[in-house]
């Protein structure tokens, strides 16, 4: 029974492509929004720019949360931009977006080494000065310079 309710579900919110409360025999169930996920295949899923986009900020946050840093306001920009010129270089070819998550993970480190060789910088915060001094190491590196 339990089964058949799930599958039910999975079906209903695949075929709708919408985000919407459904009226589901004794109450409501919550459709998500796929639409920006096509199905290949038994799970699989097709690479869009903004699931490489995500891909990409889930492994710098996991880093940044390893080091225990944030970024700093002018940093977390240039990031984003790096980001997203790298996801239309990753849509052409989805099988260097692993390659890509340990290039922004290595950039991450070597902000946090930048960091520790500045007198006086804040221990919890990389930033625009920690960027350009890992830059300067590590470029060029696919797909960030």
């Amino acid at each position: 029974m339990l089964r058949a309710l799930l599958v039910t579900v999975f079906l209903c919110v695949v075929s709708t492509h919408v985000s919407a409360w459904r009226p589901y025999r004794s109450g409501l169930i919550r459709l998500i929004d796929v639409s920006s996920i096509t199905l290949t295949g038994v799970g699989a899923v097709k690479m869009t720019e903004d699931v490489i986009i995500e891909k990409l900020n889930d492994a710098i946050k996991r880093r940044l949360m390893h080091h225990n840093v944030r970024l700093g306001p002018g940093a977390d920009n240039d990031i984003e931009t790096f980001v997203a010129k790298a996801a239309k270089a990753l849509i052409q070819d989805t099988s260097r977006i692993p390659e890509a998550e340990q290039a922004f993970e290595r950039l991450i480190d070597e902000m946090v080494v930048s960091s520790k060789q500045l007198p006086g910088y804040p221990s919890d915060t990389i930033g625009e000065q920690t960027l350009r001094m890992a830059l300067g190491r590590l470029c060029p590196l696919f797909p960030i310079c």
